[in-house]
């Protein structure tokens, strides 16, 4: 199963993740449960549009045990995504042991890595191939996984208050130093 969790804006670019389905052929097609929509989820239609209501549950927001549920059943988290800040649910994944197929993204390679299935958001074939390799290759996903545990490590809150501190000690002592 192929996990996608987020909003529904259109950078997201979860329609392509939906499309991409019907180009796998179905003994090797995996599901995919998407998570993170408020009301009306706008991916109704395009489920409808290609048929793949059998191979695709659309979710409102999870609570984290749930989504610690999620992150444990699943094979890859997909972030399709055209542009984006900092990848918090890529870490997150990774963290769990979870491994991310994702956009080739300058955002996205600072967080992941070369520690990801990378995928071209504006092609169809690209999606389904990373979705395909993730769905069938378990020795590679498992590859990935541990990997991406270990490059995940090197996030951490504490280290990032650190590198802000330092910032702000720098610009600080800079600022003085220019009076």
């Amino acid at each position: 199963m192929i996990l996608a969790t987020g909003n529904r804006r259109p950078h997201k670019n979860w329609p392509s993740l939906i499309r991409a389905l019907p180009k796998i052929d179905p003994a090797e097609r995996p599901r995919v449960i998407v998570t993170g929509s408020h009301g009306d989820d706008p991916l109704i239609k395009v489920v409808a549009e290609t048929g793949m209501q059998d191979w695709v549950t659309l979710r409102s927001w999870v609570d984290a045990d749930e989504m610690r549920e999620l992150y444990s059943t699943a094979t890859a988290l997909a972030m399709p995504s055209f542009a984006d800040g900092f990848s918090l649910p890529a870490l997150e994944a990774m963290m769990a042991g979870l491994p991310v197929m994702i956009s080739d993204i300058p955002v996205y390679r600072e967080v992941v890595g070369d520690v990801a299935l990378f995928i071209d958001p504006n092609d169809l074939g690209s999606i389904a191939n990373a979705m395909r390799i993730a769905a069938t290759d378990s020795e590679r996903m498992q590859d990935l996984a541990q990997r991406g545990y270990t490059r995940a490590e090197r996030f951490s809150w504490e280290r990032t208050a650190k590198g802000t501190i330092e910032s702000f000690e720098r610009a600080l002592t800079e600022g003085k130093s220019r009076r």
